[in-house]
């Protein structure tokens, strides 16, 4: 869902100022964010690459998810269309055969391209 920021909280320690670890050992940190459209209700998730240069005022796209009384937000997942895969596939097919030669077996369903392609 396209929601707009209204708050944004980072930290990497909890309420006792201790780092926030995993159980497997490992660091993380810990978003809290309001949007327009939750009103003073936070929201939880982890940071990470994808979200780090969020801030107020900015439109983002998140999942939601209710767990017990608290809402959390996800990154949505990054899906590739058929036509992207396909793509890449024939790419891949192309510098294989480049690569090996005629060492490998192609399908004779697919076609691979002839001219050069750029990258």
């Amino acid at each position: 869902m396209k929601t707009t920021l209204t708050r944004v909280s980072r930290s990497k320690t909890d309420k006792d100022n201790k780092p926030l670890i995993t159980k497997h050992g490992k660091s993380y940190e810990r978003v809290g964010i309001k949007t327009k459209e939750h009103g003073d209700t936070w929201l939880s998730g982890f940071g990470n690459q994808d979200n780090e240069g969020w801030k107020e005022g900015d439109t983002i796209e998140i999942d939601v998810v209710q767990k017990g009384q608290y809402l959390n937000f996800i990154m949505p997942k990054k899906y590739v269309s058929r036509e992207e895969f396909d793509d890449l596939n024939l790419r891949v097919q192309h510098l294989w055969k480049k690569v090996f030669a005629d060492s490998l077996p192609v399908d004779e369903e697919q076609k691979l391209p002839t001219d050069e392609i750029p990258f």
